[in-house]
């Protein structure tokens, strides 16, 4: 990833939690990627990541191509999220980023750590034309969690 690119995510560290919906106007501004696919969004206090395994391993045998966000909150995104069994490469990492950047610059809201890993998985999971998403998400301030903006289909 480039410098540029990195220094601009790691800026927003320690940035906490924003209570309200600011997330959304960002996901307006890129056309809701996270509306692309459906979700399976695993959240609780145990077994997110066994679960998530699971449902990412019956979807690949079941040939639908999974995302898998195993761990959101991790600065090392690219070993982490796995579109089926590959990792999401650099360039398509980088490609997120800078969509967000631009839409926080035209926004004016400067995203919290949190939201813009979200966001950026989400960017980065619908242009790798993802069919669903089993994502494990940790606690963000419970119903005004990033997650929320994520529509059930059922």
């Amino acid at each position: 990833m480039t410098h540029d690119t990195l220094s601009w995510l790691d800026s927003l560290l320690g940035s906490g939690i924003r209570p309200g919906w600011a997330a959304c106007a960002f996901s307006a501004g890129l056309g809701h990627p996270e509306r692309a696919y459906p979700s399976i969004i695993v959240a609780g206090t145990n077994g997110k990541g066994s679960t998530s395994a699971t449902l990412a391993s019956i979807l690949n045998v079941s040939d639908i191509a999974p995302v898998s966000t195993p761990h959101l909150t991790s600065s090392s995104c690219a070993s982490d999220w796995k579109v089926g069994d590959a990792s999401i490469d650099d360039e398509s990492l980088v490609r997120a980023i800078d969509s967000l950047r631009i839409t926080a610059r035209k926004t004016g809201i400067t995203p919290t750590y949190f939201e813009a890993l979200t966001l950026i998985a989400f960017i980065a999971f619908a242009h790798a034309g993802c069919e669903v998403a089993v994502s494990r998400w940790e606690w963000e301030g419970g119903s005004t969690r990033r997650t929320s903006s994520v529509r059930s289909r059922l």
